[in-house]
Formats: C-alpha cells, structure tokens, sequence
C-alpha cells in the first residue's frame, strides 16, 4: 500500500535549500517505490532550483486556480456538515460556494471558518 510523507512549509526552514538537497538524495537512492514524499513550499531561488535541478515532479498550484477553488468548496462543505447545529444543512452547498470565493484561494481562510462561525452564533 502507498504511503506518504508530507514535508509542508519548505520555504520556511532556516536551512531550506540545506533541507531540500538532503532529504532529495536520501529519497532518490534508499527509499522504496511505495513511499512517497510531498513537499509544499513556495517557489522560491534555492529550493526552485533544487527542483529543477534534480528533475523531480512539481506542480505549483495557484490560488486562482479552478482546481484550488473546487477543493476548497468541497474542504468547506465538509466542514459546514460537521456543524449541523451552525448552519442549515439545507444550505450547506450554496453557502460553500460563496464562502469558497471569499477565501481568494486560501486554505489557511477557510481554517478559521468554524471558529468564526461558531463565535458568530454564540454571540447572537
């Protein structure tokens, strides 16, 4: 069965390009086919070069994509089914869908929905 490891927020390492050489020779000889390594981080000189420079499968994602907003409004349909005593769930796909464009394509926005909204109904 395949496993991953993710290696998230590269570009916010101290060492990042130190970080990135070693974890890619380490993988590239003596880890197996079924271990799999993921890697976030923005593009950025060394690391962006570290890429490159070792042919490894990247893709960047861009906050604009439909892609990205199509994942968000279904992370956030999830969570608003979670909070059945929060939102109608009658609702639920109409109100990720404008919520999901309020996000500009950020994860982190959407993180902060339930607490918000959670807050939002306490103090009603």
């Amino acid at each position: 069965m395949r496993q991953v490891v993710v290696l998230d927020a590269l570009d916010e390492c101290s060492k990042s390009d130190d970080v990135l050489r070693k974890v890619i020779r380490t993988w590239k000889d003596a880890m197996p086919a079924w271990l799999s390594l993921v890697v976030s981080t923005r593009p950025e000189g060394e690391i962006q070069r570290g890429i490159t420079n070792n042919s490894l499968d990247s893709k960047v994602l861009e906050l604009k994509d439909k892609e990205n907003f199509r994942d968000i409004e279904k992370h956030i349909e999830h969570l608003l089914c979670d909070m059945k005593d929060t939102v109608e769930q009658m609702d639920v796909a109409s109100c990720a869908k404008i919520l999901s464009k309020r996000s500009e394509g950020l994860f982190l926005w959407a993180s902060f929905l339930p607490e918000t909204l959670n807050r939002m109904k306490e103090e009603k």
